[in-house]
């Protein structure tokens, strides 16, 4: 199945054996916004949740957050970074 950025809808969720929730905070920086839309649901342990932009809503992210950097190195390349 394709992937692709939820920049215009903000959510994209992937049925896998354990369900993956890809989050894109660029366009949509105001937390009450993203407690309005009910963010607090996803973050269990019965989900993946990837976030790109997370810096927009650091309040709301849960204690065991793990951040991943990638840089690009070339056209092809990236570099991965446990923070």
């Amino acid at each position: 199945k394709s992937v692709t950025s939820p920049t215009f809808t903000l959510v994209n969720e992937y049925d896998s054996r354990i369900p993956i929730i890809h989050i894109d905070c660029y366009r949509e920086d105001e937390v009450q916004r993203w407690i309005h839309l009910g963010i607090a649901d996803y973050f269990s342990n019965k989900n993946i949740v990837i976030i790109e932009w997370p810096e927009r809503i650091r309040s709301l992210l849960p204690q065991n957050t793990i951040r991943i950097n990638f840089k690009h190195q070339g056209p092809n390349e990236r570099e991965i970074i446990l923070l």
